[in-house]
């Protein structure tokens, strides 16, 4: 009497038989694209990198730099084989980390490059800029017959911009300024504000299919905006630059 297969080895034959069986399926480029389609809700995280900001309004002319940020968003999208389309909800803050002045003017005077340069020297800069995005995006992607990804695309839109800025300055006493002055130097030069403008992002990165239904991705964008217009103490209208290099992951989830 021949010996009966184990349980375990015919477990092991059929798993190899569905594998095989499946395996047209799971890798050909055609079963890729066709779990690219339909609705399809997307998270992500990650660090926001803000690129140097020139301002400028009647008064005063520089530049500022931000600290890295954290950043999230959220879309609903629908997919048509390659091509994805959705509407994203992202928020991000980043800290306030140096200004420079090049020219302020205070009370009608034009303040020399001394004092400009001893303001740049002690002003004790702490604040943040926030931007929450509400954007139409279209992403492209790109079947290399694998379960990697590749994607590239963007989105317009539009952005609230909010400035949360304090910058006490206190000048050594051998600063001179122009008579009537000290006390709006040392509180005008913050504020807190906010505007709307028109944004719009690009960007690359690839995905990775888990489950037919799940796919975790890694990538780049960058964001850009118009130029946000801050009121100001004092009454100064300042007007800025917004940019941010986003680098993020996240996971998309198919229904």
């Amino acid at each position: 009497m021949r010996n009966m297969p184990s349980l375990a080895s015919v477990r092991r034959v059929l798993c190899a038989v569905a594998l095989l069986w499946l395996s047209p399926a799971v890798f050909s480029p055609d079963a890729h694209a066709r779990s690219g389609s339909g609705l399809y809700l997307s998270g992500a995280a990650g660090m926001a990198l803000s690129s140097t900001s020139d301002f400028n309004s009647a008064v005063t002319k520089g530049q500022t730099d931000f600290d890295s940020g954290l950043g999230y968003s959220v879309a609903l999208g629908f997919g048509w084989s390659a091509l994805r389309m959705e509407a994203e909800a992202s928020w991000r803050r980043t800290d306030l980390d140096s200004i420079q002045y090049d020219q302020l003017t205070v009370d009608g005077h034009k303040l020399p490059a001394n004092v400009i340069q001893a303001i740049n020297n002690n002003v004790d800069v702490n604040g943040t800029r926030t931007t929450l995005g509400l954007m139409a995006n279209a992403w492209y992607d790109v079947d290399i017959g694998m379960p990697f990804t590749p994607y590239f695309g963007g989105g317009l839109g539009v952005t609230r911009v909010v400035y949360d800025v304090g910058l006490p300055v206190e000048l050594p006493g051998s600063v001179t300024l122009p008579s009537g002055t000290v006390a709006t130097v040392l509180g005008g030069l913050g504020g807190d504000d906010a505007d709307w403008v028109l944004a719009y992002q690009v960007g690359a990165g690839v995905g990775y299919r888990l489950l037919e239904s799940l796919v975790v991705h890694a990538g780049y964008r960058y964001v850009g905006t118009g130029d946000p217009k801050a009121d100001w103490i004092h009454g100064s209208t300042v007007k800025s630059e917004v940019g941010n290099h986003v680098f993020r992951v996240g996971v998309r989830i198919g229904f």
